[in-house]
């Protein structure tokens, strides 16, 4: 059975008699000894012998009435202050109690938090009150109970305890305060305290990076300012503890997803005034990649330019994330339009008046100028092994896009980067090359590709063939037909019949009877009779090939 204490009977006569108890002939240390044991027995259950660490909630009511009955005896004499000194007349008395919502512990060891105000009131003012004159069975008990009473400093409390304590009971001492209501800012002491002492094992580090995240996470789920989450993470750096990434995931999730923005903005912001070590751990990229999830390209495009311009030092990997965005929102972009154009085709709308084109090409051509220029800051701060990357989403925006020369362009800046684009990547150029009608680009891809020994294979060939014939233009398909026949490679079925139809359609004989002599004469097909009938004249005109 765990004994929590006195009766409330016992403590309304306790406040009843504070002041006869002065008057008697017990000495002013005596009388502050015991008023304070007293107080301690009835709001710490480890005070008293055996009690196990557990919560009193009705013993933690009593506080202010106990809080009433120690400050009786400031009328007796002065109470020496370590970080404060009294004036002539004042009577100062100071109480270890319970602090709830988080509340910062005053008079901390720690460098982060000694410019914070308070009161820690020497050994000698206690009058000797410490755990000798309570036997403790487990010395972790009897560190907690110092510890509480705020008689010393916690490093001196551990510092004596050293030999006794073990790693498990450092943990427990964790624990303990980590507890809701309890003073969690001893638990920062401790484990700066174990860090000097090189006492901080695995299992430590992972049991306190846990109690911080539950910490923090209250701040967060519980509205606080963003200064103080800041705060919080600022004093884990303090004491040698550096928060876990997640630990920044997560309190940005958290944020967005309750649909706080703005201070999933304000945190972002300030953590990048306070400084990012590495791309991995970057929150702004993190951000902008749920920005994007949410189909907020644009204003994750918009925020990189603004905290830019405001000259916070980005990572890499946030500029490598506004350019994923901007090949989202190009995507988004060309599905768009393509859906115009089917409307318009069928019916459905009208044709869209040369304004409204402007609108469109303007939108287009800012989007890739805001692209642009967040290259040029990425190649002031990256490395030539980081930079591939930048090129290769240019390249994905650009193709997307069907602008073929750019699309060239960015290829070879991923080329001289130091980066070899693979095989699909040339492919993809060519593709976009025929599809804008770039000739000359198309077939410069080709031959480069052939300077590099990376041979243009049927696959190659096939995606030049049909980027012409998407874009109408059959008479540069048949000739790519014809190079791809000299290369001794021969086309599938589908693609010769999707280019002699064209050519058909279009009206190019001489164009059709040589493509068509030229498969007969590889043997591709077997010869034939070709026939032109012309309306007008009743013609028909038979050739055998």
């Amino acid at each position: 059975m765990a004994v929590l204490g006195p009766s409330p009977s016992v403590i309304n006569i306790i406040c009843h008699h504070s002041k006869e108890i002065l008057r008697r002939h017990w000495s002013v240390v005596d009388i502050e000894r015991r008023l304070r044991i007293m107080a301690l027995c009835a709001v710490h259950p480890i005070a008293l012998h055996g009690s196990p660490l557990r919560l009193c909630p009705q013993n933690y009511e009593k506080s202010a009435t106990l809080t009433t009955v120690v400050s009786a005896i400031k009328s007796a004499r002065v109470v020496k202050h370590w970080h404060v000194i009294p004036k002539k007349t004042e009577f100062c008395v100071n109480i270890s109690s319970t602090r709830n919502n988080w509340v910062p512990r005053y008079g901390v060891s720690s460098s982060c938090c000694k410019k914070k105000p308070g009161i820690r009131c020497s050994r000698d003012d206690r009058g000797g009150c410490d755990a000798a004159e309570h036997k403790f069975e487990e010395p972790f008990k009897e560190a907690i109970f110092e510890l509480e009473i705020m008689v010393r400093e916690p490093a001196e409390v551990l510092g004596g305890m050293q030999e006794r304590l073990s790693a498990k009971d450092l943990e427990l001492v964790l624990t303990y305060f980590a507890q809701d209501g309890r003073d969690s800012w001893c638990a920062l002491e401790v484990y700066e305290w174990m860090q000097k002492e090189n006492r901080v094992g695995d299992e430590t580090q992972k049991l306190m990076m846990a109690i911080m995240y539950e910490w923090v996470m209250k701040l967060v789920e519980g509205e606080q300012s963003v200064e103080e989450v800041k705060s919080l993470l600022q004093d884990m750096y303090c004491v040698g503890l550096k928060p876990e990434f997640h630990i920044i995931q997560t309190i940005i999730s958290s944020y967005w997803d309750k649909g706080r923005k703005d201070k999933a903005l304000c945190f972002v912001k300030q953590m990048l005034e306070t400084g990012v070590e590495s791309d991995a751990e970057d929150p702004l990229a993190f951000l902008l990649i749920k920005m994007v999830k949410a189909g907020e390209q644009k204003e994750a495009i918009e925020l990189v330019r603004t905290l830019h311009g405001c000259g916070l030092e980005l990572r890499i990997s946030s500029y490598s994330a506004a350019l994923l965005a901007a090949v989202k929102e190009q995507e988004q972009f060309t599905k768009v339009q393509r859906e115009v154009r089917m409307l318009v085709q069928n019916g459905q709308l009208q044709e869209l008046e040369k304004h409204e084109k402007e609108a469109f090409a303007t939108y287009e051509y800012l989007l890739h100028l805001q692209a642009e220029e967040i290259v040029l800051w990425a190649e002031k701060i990256g490395t030539p092994d980081k930079l591939p990357v930048i090129y290769e989403r240019l390249l994905a925006m650009y193709c997307i896009a069907g602008n073929g020369l750019a699309a060239e362009r960015a290829l070879w800046q991923m080329k001289f980067s130091g980066r070899e684009p693979p095989v699909e990547m040339y492919n993809t150029v060519v593709g976009v090359c025929g599809f804008g009608n770039h000739r000359e680009a198309a077939f410069r891809v080709l031959s480069r590709m052939e300077a590099l020994g990376l041979m243009p294979v049927k696959k190659t060939y096939t995606v030049l063939i049909g980027g012409f014939l998407k874009g109408g233009n059959f008479q540069e398909a048949s000739e790519a037909l014809l190079l791809m026949l000299t290369k001794g490679l021969r086309p599938d079925f589908h693609v010769m019949l999707a280019v002699l139809r064209s050519l058909q359609k279009a009206g190019r004989v001489s164009q059709y009877l040589h493509l068509c002599k030229t498969l007969a004469d590889v043997g591709i097909i077997e010869p034939c009779l070709v026939y032109v009938y012309i309306d007008t004249h009743n013609l028909c005109i038979i050739r055998v090939l």
